[in-house]
């Protein structure tokens, strides 16, 4: 159970720490903490995350993400 309550810790410190975070989100804050833990030095994380966001095809306009319609999640 100490590997478990340690990632626990880490999982909660590093939730805490970042302000944006909206539970509607939590999936992806999640695989950001865990892409943290699972690469070290953080620059390769940053390299795979930075490699991924570059070979997606999904495209999020500026608007679309900051516009007053934003779609509630309920």
């Amino acid at each position: 159970m100490e590997p478990v309550d340690t990632h626990h810790s880490c999982l909660s410190r590093f939730l805490s720490r970042h302000l944006g975070f909206d539970r509607a989100n939590s999936q992806v804050w999640v695989n950001l903490f865990w892409m943290s833990m699972r690469f070290r030095p953080l620059e390769i994380a940053a390299k795979y995350i930075i490699g991924r966001m570059i070979s997606t095809k999904k495209v999020v306009r500026y608007r679309d993400f900051y516009g007053k319609n934003k779609k509630k999640l309920d």
